[in-house]
């Protein structure tokens, strides 16, 4: 038994625990963002759900107004390929949350590491002092024991 009193990984045990609070808010700053992709992906998609409907009801009447329906499809193209732009943006914000998800776990797992470390610790300080505890009382007792001879 080490005669440190205190926890000797104290200050790494403080250190993750200050680099865990700092990645849960990175992690929960990536959520937000990635939420926010996928909204805007999700508006994009419900505009181009609206813009091609319409476009049925423009070709579906009997005067057809050309330029209005070639401005549709050229928006629907615009549309289409900003919604294959932010799919690939959503994809990487799921990509960096993930990861940061993975070091956020890493970095729990470290700590709950040393706490079991430290709660060792001090379970043996405890049955190191229970044992000085006995072995004083046992010495009180002997010499209880020699004076009353």
């Amino acid at each position: 038994m080490s005669s440190s009193k205190e926890f000797r990984l104290q200050p790494i045990l403080n250190l993750k625990s200050t680099l865990l609070e700092m990645l849960e808010v990175e992690f929960a700053y990536l959520k937000l963002a990635h939420q926010r992709e996928v909204e805007t992906l999700l508006r994009l998609q419900h505009s181009q759900a609206q813009v091609t409907e319409l476009l049925r009801q423009q070709q579906q009447t009997i005067l057809l107004d050309c330029e209005t329906i070639q401005q549709l499809q050229h928006y629907l193209h615009i549309l289409a390929e900003r919604i294959t732009q932010q799919g690939a943006s959503v994809r990487a914000s799921e990509v960096r949350m993930e990861s940061k998800r993975e070091e956020l776990v890493k970095a729990m797992q470290d700590q709950k590491t040393l706490e079991k470390l430290r709660e060792q610790h001090l379970a043996k300080q405890r049955q190191h002092l229970l044992h000085q505890e006995a072995n004083m009382i046992d010495d009180i007792v002997t010499t209880r024991y020699r004076r009353e001879r």
